[in-house]
């Protein structure tokens, strides 16, 4: 029983909510799959593959990435589903693409070093290098987002390459905090 002070009544306690799982035939293809039931008569009448044909197909102008949405307004939109940008476009359409960020990536397995690079989505360039590490330890520390990520890129690298103690391409041996800094005090002239 459930007390209400305001009426000073007691109310039975609401039964707890049971979720059920019964296993379902798809109106599409007719394969079972197991449903949970949410106790409100919710159901779905396809599985989980023809539910997202269905939902490709009733909207067919949005694009997902990575389970992710990407917006219409996105510079690299094209409609589907994609499991990264690359599948996609080529890597020439994505170099088109002035707009993005300045990224700083580490992995311990390289202490002390930080790559700072340039992306049209971090995410998907996250997963690009997980792909070769085994133990899928990079890391997304910082992103500043800039109007023509290629100038801005160039400028941070210039500027690590005088205010760190080592560069290898675009990895730079210097702290997190200095890397984070140059970052973000790129000037609008360098990111424009």
């Amino acid at each position: 029983m459930i007390f209400n002070p305001n009426t000073a009544t007691h109310h039975p306690a609401p039964a707890p909510l049971l979720l059920t799982y019964q296993p379902l035939a798809c109106t599409k293809c007719g394969g079972l799959w197991s449903h949970h039931s949410d106790g409100y008569g919710g159901r779905q009448s396809y599985c989980p593959t023809c539910g997202q044909e269905a939902n490709t197909k009733s909207n067919p102008g949005r694009m997902w990435v990575d389970g992710k949405y990407m917006p219409k307004g996105h510079p690299l939109h094209k409609p589907g589903r994609y499991k990264t940008l690359n599948e996609a476009f080529s890597h020439t359409e994505i170099d088109k693409v002035k707009e993005g960020y300045v990224y700083m990536v580490t992995n311990p397995a390289f202490p002390g070093w930080i790559k700072v690079g340039t992306a049209v989505n971090t995410r998907d360039r996250l997963s690009g290098f997980q792909t070769s590490d085994p133990h899928r330890e990079y890391k997304m520390v910082f992103t500043v987002k800039v109007a023509n990520r290629f100038p801005a890129e160039a400028a941070a690298h210039r500027r690590l390459a005088r205010l760190s103690h080592g560069r290898k391409g675009e990895w730079f041996k210097t702290s997190r905090v200095l890397a984070k800094h140059v970052l973000r005090t790129l000037s609008e002239r360098e990111t424009t």
